[in-house]
């Protein structure tokens, strides 16, 4: 069977609190049986997630477009370019694992248009909602954030759920989403 997990992109300006709904989902889904994976894009020029002086760093640093760092609970591999990653090459990596699931943060100009990914939408306030919702295509499963606590947001074009008080809700939202490519996943079972 054709095997494609499902995307999920939790949208919002910096500080808007997507990796919060992110390690939520994570952690509940995976208690779930859901098999979950989860990319991060990085702004900040020159950020490396090795550590200066480390041998990784060394070989990095000698001119190895490759390294690959394996501990007995870890595998990581990191890859130098001359580039940022396309979203294509991103995606392709994490469609060679095994995963039911895929969060993406950080990658709203790669996906908030795309239609087949589904999104959540995370905004501080109703400007930074207004702001967001306009270069967020639909399907939208929720909007969480420091907005739902304002009494003004009308006529949203998905549920608002504060996650700090309404966490339980936004499970289920993503939990019943329809496995794609006829794939029958491992909690369908579940009740």
């Amino acid at each position: 069977m054709n095997k494609s997990p499902l995307l999920i992109s939790v949208v919002g300006t910096s500080g808007s609190g997507k990796t919060s709904t992110i390690e939520y989902l994570t952690a509940h889904l995976t208690k779930l049986g859901f098999r979950v994976g989860v990319a991060k894009h990085v702004h900040l020029e020159g950020f490396t997630i090795d550590t200066e002086g480390k041998d990784t760093w060394k070989h990095a640093r000698a001119g190895a477009r490759i390294v690959v760092a394996a501990s007995p609970d870890e595998l990581a591999a990191i890859k130098k370019t001359a580039h940022e990653a396309k979203f294509k090459e991103i995606k392709r990596i994490l469609l060679s694992e095994d995963l039911d699931l895929i969060f993406l943060e950080g990658f709203s100009k790669a996906t908030a248009r795309r239609q087949r990914v589904y999104k959540i939408v995370e905004a501080k306030d109703a400007r930074d909602l207004k702001y967001t919702l306009a270069r967020t295509h639909a399907p939208i499963l929720a909007i969480t954030g420091h907005v739902t606590e304002s009494k003004r947001i009308r006529n949203s074009p998905a549920r608002l759920l504060n996650v700090q008080r309404e966490s339980p809700l936004i499970t289920p939202i993503v939990r019943r989403l329809p496995p794609r490519r006829g794939r029958r996943p491992v909690w369908s079972s579940r009740p």
